[in-house]
């Protein structure tokens, strides 16, 4: 446990799981999240409780993926609305002014990762809009207004844009792979090569 007058975080390691709990007092409310990281999928789970010592409007935010090795790399954000319409639309095209209100999944992606949320049981979002800083994408999440203590859950993707890895979590998430027009001969290749390189641990070899 680390600690000091306003800053604590607990940690707690299972078979399965592990959890961090990070708890913040400030002049307008207390913070704690706790978050819950599986071992064996790339789902991460988060409780936000907010204890408010005046009227707060709370927001959570996440970065884009970032590989420092790739020098240009191509961002885009992942929606799913209320109205369960599925949009991936490319950061340079992005509408900055935009909102999306209550939506289903919402966060991004680049080449090769996925940051995403998946699941908002509490339904706290009101609002979600995307910003740019340093050549990242921020993902926010807007609730409404509180005046007392509140506790919401929610479930992120953060992984690879594998199918074998995303689907376990949510067969959403295979919307933002792009396998291009062929991808009924595509999708069954795919699998097949994962098969073969299974065993002999080279996807060279897995081809041939």
């Amino acid at each position: 446990m680390l600690s000091d007058d306003k800053y604590f975080a607990f940690i707690m390691i299972k078979d399965a799981q592990a959890t961090v709990t990070y708890e913040s007092h400030a002049s307008q409310a207390m913070v704690r999240k706790t978050f819950t990281i599986h071992k064996d999928t790339d789902q991460i789970d988060l409780q936000l409780t907010i204890k408010p010592y005046t009227k707060v409007r709370p927001r959570l935010l996440w970065p884009s993926p970032l590989l420092k090795e790739v020098e240009e790399e191509a961002i885009s954000a992942v929606v799913i609305d209320s109205k369960n319409k599925f949009q991936q639309i490319s950061d340079t095209a992005l509408n900055r002014n935009q909102g999306y209100l209550r939506p289903e999944l919402f966060g991004s992606v680049d080449k090769y990762f996925a940051f995403i949320m998946i699941k908002d049981a509490q339904h706290f979002t009101q609002r979600a809009y995307y910003k740019s800083v340093d050549k990242r994408l921020l993902s926010f999440l807007e609730g409404q207004e509180i005046e007392e203590e509140t506790t919401w859950n929610f479930s992120f993707y953060c992984g690879p844009k594998e199918l074998s890895a995303m689907v376990p979590v949510d067969p959403r998430l295979e919307k933002t792979l792009n396998y291009g027009m062929f991808s009924f001969l595509v999708k069954p290749l795919l699998s097949l090569l994962n098969y073969f390189a299974s065993y002999t641990y080279n996807y060279g070899w897995a081809i041939l």
